[in-house]
Order: structure tokens, then C-alpha cells, then sequence
């Protein structure tokens, strides 16, 4: 496992540790939004607070009613913390005769199976698109190297954990697996190979969001 991801994760269950150990006189709605403040502002997120009567306008009736007879000091809030810079990239490439075909990126995390409140990501090495694209579609392959490592991590950590509980696959097996089969990125320290070759079907479509007009504002159509 790479070792941002034990540093994370190593964090992440000591700051919830911390967080359910102190007591519920000190660790209201008001305590827990400053914790998930300094959270953002420590890994450059973007952090909303909506509180109190605030909620009834931006259509949360029932954490306003479940919260609405608490003192003002501890009134109900929803914390809404986001950020996904990590999974923005920008690739170069041409297209010819409507295939998209880009260059390679020596290193990209795609968000993966995000299923039953549980979500990974997998990291492609030297990863290159080829899409067929149409005006609302696009369709082809991503290839590249799937980091062993990340794979395995996200594998045992996301809802197909429950394979491994039916007796399907059998995880330590597969990681020898791709250890013994990863062609591709070797370790600067041990040589031994770090990411397998790997290709995935992708299906795009093209989409709007269309959001409603605000309170207030006339909407007509000539």
C-alpha cells in the first residue's frame, strides 16, 4: 500500500476517534462543524455550514425538525465538506476521423465503485484514452498500468469485500497474483514490478444540469 494512503487512513480513524470520545456536552453541532472546518481548510476543500432556520429555506425540513428544540447555541446544521481536485486532469490528444486518442499520463486517480456508502479510486499509470465520440457520446477504452498496490487497497476496503466473504475470491491469492504478473513501473529500490497492464470499457454520455430558478424570480417564456 502506498504510503499516502496509511498516512490518510491513519488519520482519518484518529480524528474519529477523537471526535466520538469527547463528550456530547462538548462535542455538539456547533464543535463538530469547526472540526470539519479545520479539516477543509487543512486539505484545501470547500466547507458549507447551513444552520437553524436556514435549513427550512434550503429545503432540509427534517434536520431542522429533528434539531428545532435545541438551544440556539447547539441548533441543527448540515455540513456539507467537498473536494475532488485530485481527479481533475487535463489530457492532450487529437482526434481523427471521430477517435479520440490521447497521450499518455504518467500517473491519474479515477474515482471507483462508489456502491453502498463505500468509494475507492484505482491509479493509472502511463493511462491513455480511445474514444469513438459522437455528438452526445463517447465510447472506447482506457488502458494503461493499474497500480497493484491501489487496487488491492480499494479491493478490501469497498463493497466487493463481499465477494471475499462468499468464498469467491480469495484476496491474499490475488495480490500474489498480480505480483507475479504486474508488468510494468518497477520499484527504483527492489526492481520488482509495481502496476499490470489493464484496459476498461468505458461508456460516456453527455449531460446538463439544469438548475430551478431562484426564489423570487420571475421566470417567463416568450
Amino acid at each position: 500500500m502506498e504510503n499516502h494512503c496509511l498516512f490518510a487512513t491513519g488519520e482519518g480513524m484518529t480524528l474519529a476517534r477523537d471526535l466520538i470520545n469527547t463528550p456530547a456536552n462538548d462535542m455538539g453541532p456547533a464543535e463538530l462543524e469547526a472540526a470539519a472546518r479545520a479539516l477543509a481548510k487543512q486539505h484545501g476543500a470547500k466547507f458549507r455550514s447551513i444552520a437553524g432556520n436556514e435549513l427550512l429555506k434550503q429545503n432540509f425540513p427534517l434536520i431542522h425538525a429533528v434539531g428545532r428544540a435545541a438551544d440556539r447555541s447547539r441548533a441543527p446544521r448540515l455540513l456539507d465538506l467537498r473536494w475532488g481536485k485530485d481527479y481533475i486532469q487535463k489530457l492532450k490528444g487529437r482526434i481523427v476521423d471521430g477517435v479520440l486518442e490521447t497521450q499518455p499520463v504518467d500517473r491519474i486517480e479515477i474515482p471507483w465503485g462508489v456502491t453502498f456508502n463505500t468509494s475507492g479510486y484505482q491509479v493509472f499509470r502511463g493511462m491513455r484514452l480511445k474514444l469513438k465520440l459522437t455528438p452526445q457520446t463517447a465510447e472506447g477504452l482506457i488502458a494503461g498500468y493499474v497500480d497493484v498496490d491501489a487496487f488491492t487497497y480499494h479491493l478490501n476496503t469497498s463493497w466487493s469485500t463481499h465477494h471475499q466473504s462468499y468464498g469467491q475470491l480469495s484476496s491474499p491469492s490475488e495480490y500474489r497474483a498480480m505480483r507475479r504478473l504486474a508488468d510494468g513501473y518497477p520499484d527504483p529500490k527492489t526492481g520488482l514490478n509495481t502496476a499490470i497492464s489493464g484496459a476498461v470499457t468505458v461508456k460516456f454520455a453527455q449531460v446538463f444540469a439544469r438548475h430551478p430558478p431562484e426564489a423570487g424570480t420571475l421566470v417567463t417564456k416568450n
